[in-house]
């Protein structure tokens, strides 16, 4: 019988190959390789040691071990699962539907159903890659994982691993890495952003004082709590180790500026990821990933800690203020002690949840519609004047997280008045037009007598058309908020100041000699509520308008809410409120005193607005906490109205501080990415022209023939394959050598005959 030796067999080919991270592993087993040689800091095996490994016995590993590759830093494998439930081809479909198709290139399988297996490519080396792009697929790269490869024998099929050439359709030896297809640029910016992986220290353990200092004890407090139920959505739509390195860095965060629960929260968590990726492991390798990646936060956190004034428990006595609270958790929601605190609350959430749909966005909604069917009389009044109720609501979220589901349950809430219902009383759910619109929703057109001319034989006067105001109070919904940025940014257009003059009840329109063009609202005789749906990216060029106050005059809601019951609840019905009369609402004593201190300190110097997004919180929190007191039946705020506007002008922040952070994200990792393209391809071409030897203007100008042979394009895989394989290693820079010449041109797929031809 002769021994099967996997590793004795195929290290010394894969070395030929060029593969020096070549790894032993028990045979026929999932259990890892050996330590020290995986990982971002992983060194390559000395030819010694693999000498040693090759022997008929070392320790666990014999000479009849599988074999594994630890990736080199310019290559990564996609590796796709489809079996048995498992649905990668799917999502890899689907993903090279949305960028583009995957060049053929090697696969590595021990599954060949022309699925499932590791696709090989090279990439630019240094990159941060995540663990997964999608279900059932995973990045293998220099920093995670490593490939099981021929002639292993998988642990559960016991068939033996081979590699394929997709080219050529058919099983190969093991590929040299410059023989592995080049993964597209598409993939590469979408799933890294060009982002530069930066040097992480070598992995070391928390000492006992920094794991006591970030891993707190007792019951999970509610900021511990939200943080440590965000894993399970993580996993819905990333990978599970991404989910876990993220979860375990907030919860750290957290621990370290004192909220508790941080070791219990841990556990849970450490449970919950093991169950998840223990039937894929089976070699117990998610226990150490868990330690390292609790360890990695602590040494992060604790190199960057936060600032004492910033520390505290949520709901305990601290220095840290409601919108730096909900900040830090990550707390984007109004909380449960909020709904809690009236039943009128309680009645609005119940209805959102009937429906399915986020309980914030009808409540602001609810209170956005109160304030477009008031009397425009019907005023707010305190320490520094009076104002109007007019509010204005950006509600956060997805395409399809039922943002217009939302907002139109609060017509189930609250009944129009009966001086609205005659029609024409109440523009109801209008669209948002340009500046002049918004004026328009508040005009009609009526017939009048003209005293200008004579009367009629019967002593009756001509009749003319006359364009005037004609109603109060209007309610605009905009379903996505790009249609506002496109006419915001038109030259003339005076949709946003208008719409902020709107928010103070200010004059709207102007008064023309034409009657036709005339649009004029007097300040103060209008009652108007707006709502705009918007994603995250939409709702970048709002928040670039905080110079002249716009977005500080949007409240911000989040269409995702975690407590929608799975069972949902009967909806209860309409709220009984009042909204007749015009009496101003009043404050007590102690917000008027509250607000005074306030503006002294302000306009004295001394305070400064450490930031421009709360230039008008005095305000935002006077109409919020106006509007919860009409909503309770009164016309006199109180400190407890007080209370719950601050939560919700800080629930507000904390959302808007995360689209701010969201969009300096989106706007580095462009700006990087494209630096990254450019300085890369630039570079290239300039080594590619200086260097160019005797070999590189040959391979050159062949790949030139090529490209004219196949009729004047083709594309870069089919170009290279058209080399063999000693001259595939230097086909890149015979492509860049013939760009820079202008002999060929390309776009990094295809390759067409350039303005030159060589010489």
């Amino acid at each position: 019988m002769v021994l099967v030796t996997p590793y004795r067999t195929g290290a010394p080919l894969y070395l030929q190959a060029g593969w020096t991270g070549v790894l032993p592993r028990p045979p026929r087993k999932k259990s890892p390789p050996p330590t020290g040689y995986t990982g971002w800091n992983g060194k390559d095996p000395t030819p010694k040691m693999i000498e040693m490994w090759m022997a008929e016995n070392v320790g666990d590993y014999q000479a009849a071990s599988n074999i594994a590759i630890h990736m080199p830093g310019g290559v990564v494998g996609i590796d796709v699962d489809h079996y048995g439930g498992k649905t990668g081809g799917t999502t890899l479909a689907k993903l090279e539907e949305e960028l583009v198709p995957l060049p053929p290139t090697h696969i590595s399988t021990a599954r060949n159903d022309g699925v499932s297996g590791i696709r090989w490519f090279r990439v630019e080396p240094g990159l941060r890659w995540p663990t997964g792009p999608g279900k059932d697929i995973e990045f293998i790269h220099k920093g995670h994982r490593y490939a099981v490869v021929w002639p292993s024998i998988h642990p559960d099929t016991g068939d033996r691993y081979i590699w394929v050439d997709q080219y050529l359709g058919d099983e190969c030896p093991p590929p040299d890495d410059d023989e592995l297809a080049w993964m597209p640029d598409e993939w590469q910016l979408r799933f890294t952003n060009g982002a530069v992986r930066e040097e992480q220290p070598e992995y070391m353990a928390a000492t006992e004082a920094e794991r006591a200092q970030c891993l707190t004890e007792g019951e999970p407090c509610k900021a511990t709590s939200n943080a440590s139920a965000k894993y399970q959505d993580r996993v819905v739509a990333s990978a599970r180790h991404d989910s876990m390195i993220k979860t375990v860095m907030s919860l750290v965060r957290l621990g370290e500026q004192g909220h508790r629960g941080v070791m219990e929260a841990l556990k849970t968590m450490h449970g919950q990821f093991t169950a998840d990726v223990a039937p894929d492991r089976r070699d117990g390798s998610e226990q150490s990933e868990f330690q390292r990646a609790v360890n990695g936060a602590i040494a992060k956190v604790t190199a960057t800690p936060t600032p004492d004034d910033k520390k505290g428990c949520c709901g305990e006595h601290s220095n840290v203020t409601e919108v730096q609270q909900l900040a830090q958790t990550g707390q984007l929601n109004l909380p449960e002690e909020f709904w809690n605190s009236r039943r009128v609350l309680q009645h609005i959430r119940q209805a959102a949840h009937s429906r399915g749909r986020s309980a914030d966005v009808v409540l602001y909604t609810t209170l956005a519609r109160i304030s477009a069917m008031v009397d425009p009389q019907l005023r707010f009044e305190n320490c520094l004047g009076e104002g109007s109720l007019n509010l204005f609501v950006a509600a956060i979220g997805k395409s399809g997280r039922g943002k217009s589901t939302a907002a139109s349950l609060a017509k189930t809430l609250i009944r129009t008045p009966s001086n609205l219902t005659d029609p024409g009383a109440f523009r109801d759910s209008i669209g948002l037009g340009s500046g002049e619109g918004l004026a328009e929703l508040y005009m009609g057109y009526v017939y009048e007598e003209d005293y200008s001319r004579p009367p009629m034989k019967d002593g009756s006067y001509y009749k003319i058309k006359v364009k005037k105001k004609l109603r109060d109070n209007a309610f605009v919904y905009v379903d996505e908020g790009q249609t506002l940025n496109q006419q915001g940014k038109r030259q003339g257009n005076i949709v946003l100041p208008t719409i902020r003059s709107a928010w103070n009840g200010e004059t709207l329109g102007q008064a023309n000699a034409s009657g036709e063009t005339t649009r004029h609202i007097p300040a103060g005789s209008y009652s108007l509520g707006i709502v705009i749906g918007y994603q995250k990216d939409t709702a970048q060029d709002l928040l670039g308008d905080v110079a002249p106050g716009t977005p500080q005059r949007f409240g911000m809601c989040s269409a995702t809410d975690p407590t929608v019951p799975l069972e949902p609840p009967e909806h209860p019905g309409y709220l009984d409120i009042n909204l007749d009369g015009a009496s101003k609402i009043t404050f007590s004593h102690e917000i008027n005193e509250e607000l005074w201190r306030q503006n002294h300190a302000k306009v004295t110097g001394a305070e400064e607005d450490d930031d421009d997004l709360d230039s008008h919180e005095p305000l935002m929190l006077s109409k919020l906490s106006a509007l919860l007191c009409l909503l309770d039946g009164r016309r006199m705020v109180t400190l407890d109205d007080w209370a719950l506007a601050k939560i919700m002008y800080a629930t507000s922040r904390a959302l808007m501080d995360d689209l701010v952070e969201y969009g300096r994200e989106k706007a580095q990792d462009k700006a990087d990415a494209y630096a990254d393209a450019h300085a890369t391809r630039e570079a290239r071409g300039y080594l590619a022209k200086k260097n160019a030897d005797s070999n590189v203007a040959r391979i050159a100008r062949l790949t030139y023939g090529h490209v004219a042979d196949a009729g004047g394009v083709m594309t870069v895989a089919a170009a290279k394959h058209k080399h063999n394989s000693r001259d595939r290693g230097l086909f890149d820079d015979g492509l860049d050598y013939a760009v820079t010449l202008r002999w060929l041109t390309t776009d990094g797929k295809k390759i067409a005959i350039g303005l030159d031809v060589p010489s």
